[in-house]
C-alpha cells in the first residue's frame, strides 16, 4: 500500500495549476520519499460530445507526462461518436 501525505498544495484558480508537495511512504522502503507534483489543466483543440475529458500537463521533478481522464457513463450505449471523438482526441495529444 502506497500512503501519501500532503504536505503543502497550492491551487491558482486563474491559471488552473495545482502543485502537490507529497511525502511518500513506499512498501518495502524505510524511508519517505519527497517530492513535488505539478499538474496544469489544457484545454483541447478539439470538441466532443460523447464523454466528458480533462486534460493536463504533469510534471515530477525533470520528468514530464500528460494526463488524460475520460469519464462516459456506464449507462450508455458505446457508439461510433465516441468512438470517433476518442480517436480524435489522441491524435490530438500525439
Amino acid at each position: 500500500m502506497l500512503t501519501v501525505f500532503i504536505y503543502n498544495m497550492v491551487y491558482d484558480v486563474t491559471v488552473v495549476l495545482i502543485q502537490l508537495q507529497c511525502y511518500f511512504k513506499v512498501p518495502n522502503y524505510d524511508d519517505y520519499v519527497y517530492l513535488i507534483v505539478k499538474f496544469q489543466k489544457r484545454d483541447l483543440d478539439v470538441t466532443v460530445t460523447a464523454f466528458e475529458c480533462l486534460c493536463g500537463f504533469a510534471s515530477v521533478s525533470d520528468e514530464h507526462f500528460v494526463l488524460l481522464g475520460i469519464y462516459r457513463p456506464g449507462s450508455q450505449v458505446l457508439s461510433v461518436a465516441f468512438l470517433d471523438e476518442l480517436s480524435a482526441v489522441l491524435e490530438w495529444l500525439c
